[in-house]
């Protein structure tokens, strides 16, 4: 299609647009807000055998229910 034969916005029509984003956009910004508020990650639960790591942890693994750092989740992920 020409980009000649495209409609074009009416300015009301964009304003309007944007704020219904904006307000799209602070609603999820607040529904993140208080799912953080709910997460209470403690340390990180790997251990080898050798030694356990102390670092805080970031993720939670919902299908073992455990609590890893950045650097061990991803090798547990890997296998």
């Amino acid at each position: 299609m020409a980009s000649n034969t495209l409609p074009v916005l009416s300015p009301i029509f964009s304003t309007a647009l944007g704020s219904a984003l904006d307000r799209e956009i602070a609603e999820l910004e607040k529904a993140v807000r208080r799912a953080e508020a709910h997460v209470h990650l403690g340390r990180c639960w790997f251990d080898d055998g050798h030694s356990d790591c102390r670092e805080r942890a970031v993720v939670h693994q919902l299908g073992t229910d455990f609590e890893y750092c950045l650097r061990h989740f991803e090798a547990v992920s890997r296998g």
